[in-house]
C-alpha cells in the first residue's frame, strides 16, 4: 500500500563516516486508522561500538499515491546533482551571524537521484523486499526522502556554512515533492 510522509525529523547525536555499518531501528508508536497515519520513533546505530547516532521519527499517511510524472523518462536539463544553483560556500563564524540572514537554493528532484537512492536503498534490502522502480517511486514517496537530505547542505555550505553542524530537523511535507518542479530551500 502506497504512503507519503507527512513529516521527518532529525537529532544527529554523533557523526556517521563513509563505510560506516549501521542499524536502523524503528518502533511504531501510533496508528491512526480512522485517517491512515503511522507514527514511529526511529534510531540509527553504529553497527561495532553499538552507539546510536541518530533518533528521530517519521509520520506517514498511507493510501496515498504519489504522482510519478516527471520521473522514469528523465528531466529537460535534468543533471545528476539535487541541487541545480551553484553553491557558493559560506564560512561565517558564530560572531559574523546576525538575526534574520537568510540563504537558499534551488533543487529539482532528478530521475538520477531517485535512481541512486533506489540502488543504496537495494543494497540493504533482501531482493525481495524493494519493488521495480517505477512502483517504489509511486509507493514510498522518496522526493520527501531526497529533500530532507538537503538539509545539511543548506546548513554546510550556505548559512553558517563551513563552521556549522547540523545538529536537529524537522521537515513537514504538505504536498508530496515531485518531478518536473523546480523547489526553493
Amino acid at each position: 500500500m502506497p504512503c507519503v510522509f507527512l513529516k521527518i525529523s532529525g537529532k544527529f547525536k554523533r557523526p556517521v563516516f563513509a563505510g560506516d555499518l549501521l542499524n536502523l531501528i524503528a518502533l511504531i508508536i501510533e496508528v491512526d486508522e480512522e485517517g491512515g497515519n503511522i507514527f514511529a520513533e526511529y534510531r540509527i546505530q553504529h553497527a561495532t561500538s553499538g552507539a546510536f547516532l541518530t533518533t528521530g521519527s517519521v509520520a506517514c499517511r498511507y493510501g496515498e499515491v504519489v504522482s510519478n510524472e516527471g520521473f522514469g523518462n528523465g528531466l529537460p536539463g535534468a543533471q545528476d546533482t539535487l541541487v541545480t544553483t551553484p553553491l557558493t560556500e559560506e564560512t561565517l563564524r558564530f560572531e559574523e551571524i546576525s538575526k534574520g540572514e537568510e540563504r537558499h537554493f534551488q533543487f529539482q528532484i532528478s530521475t538520477e537521484a531517485l535512481q541512486t537512492c533506489y540502488r543504496i536503498l537495494q543494497e540493504g534490502l533482501r531482493p525481495d523486499r524493494l519493488d521495480d522502480f517505477p512502483n517504489w517511486i509511486a509507493q514510498c514517496d522518496p522526493g520527501a526522502l531526497l529533500t530532507s537530505s538537503l538539509f545539511s547542505t543548506l546548513v554546510g555550505m550556505r548559512l553558517p556554512g563551513r563552521h556549522a553542524t547540523l545538529m536537529d530537523f524537522t521537515t513537514t511535507f504538505h504536498k508530496p515533492v515531485t518531478g518536473r518542479r523546480t523547489y526553493g530551500l
